[in-house]
């Protein structure tokens, strides 16, 4: 009993989650992306009503000295589950709609939790940031 004990003070001590679960693969993606309804308005390689998943991690997973100081040192996983939760606002998220060759893209309504949870939409973010 002891040793228990002691283990979980050891583990909460440094923040270790003892069942940590595994990245998040394209299967379980997929089932995230059509359960929470993100494919309505993206695909993987393609862009639609939003910028395909392609797009948003060239953008984001190493992002350029440019959207770095639009992030305003926030990090991109963080910033793209904020901007899933929130959506985007005519005007004020120009980054956001707009790809690097300038085309417009319409507003994003927000996803809320009842759709995805905030840990899922983590794991499914930095899922989408891996795809090239």
């Amino acid at each position: 009993m002891k040793k228990i004990v002691l283990t979980g003070i050891v583990l909460a001590a440094f923040n270790i989650n003892p069942v940590q679960a595994a990245p998040l693969d394209a299967a379980g993606a997929s089932k995230l992306l059509s359960k929470a309804g993100c494919m309505t308005c993206h695909t993987t390689d393609k862009d639609k009503i939003g910028p395909a998943y392609k797009e948003v991690a060239a953008r984001y997973a190493n992002p350029s000295p440019e959207i770095l100081a639009y992030l305003k040192g926030e990090q991109p996983v963080d910033y793209l589950v904020k901007k899933v939760r929130t959506g985007t606002k005519p005007k004020l998220n120009k980054n956001w709609v707009k790809s690097k060759a300038g085309k417009a893209y319409g507003l994003m309504t927000p996803n809320p939790p009842s759709k995805i949870s905030d840990a899922d939409l983590k794991d499914l973010i930095t899922y989408i940031l891996t795809l090239k």
